[in-house]
């Protein structure tokens, strides 16, 4: 998704600009296609970064569900960039709690 400005002495670098570009990013990564009795969401098609292969399963699913696709926007730089990244459903990390997601997620807690 490339934003640009109407009028092309604009900067698309200001906030009105950056908040409506979360708008539409948040529509673009919600969006579902059915087709031959499948649903295809982004996640099913876009690339995540990988992490290594754990021993204890539950490390897999937790970060095969926290893992975002790549997305690489100027929201990167802003807190408000966090809110495309999910997970669609909250995950459960043992000691840290339920319900964790990318917007409520505390590094210094971990």
């Amino acid at each position: 998704l490339i934003q640009t400005s109407k009028d092309s002495a604009a900067s698309v670098l200001q906030p009105a600009s950056l908040l409506k570009h979360v708008e539409v990013l948040k529509m673009a990564v919600s969006l579902t296609v059915h087709l031959f009795d499948i649903t295809w969401r982004l996640k099913d098609m876009c690339y995540s970064p990988s992490v290594p292969d754990f021993d204890a399963h539950y490390i897999d699913q937790i970060f095969e569900n926290i893992i975002p696709c790549a997305i690489i926007t100027p929201l990167d730089c802003f807190w408000e960039g966090s809110k495309l990244l999910g997970p669609d459903y909250p995950v459960t990390i043992p000691g840290i709690g339920n319900k964790v997601k990318w917007t409520n997620l505390n590094p210094n807690n971990l």
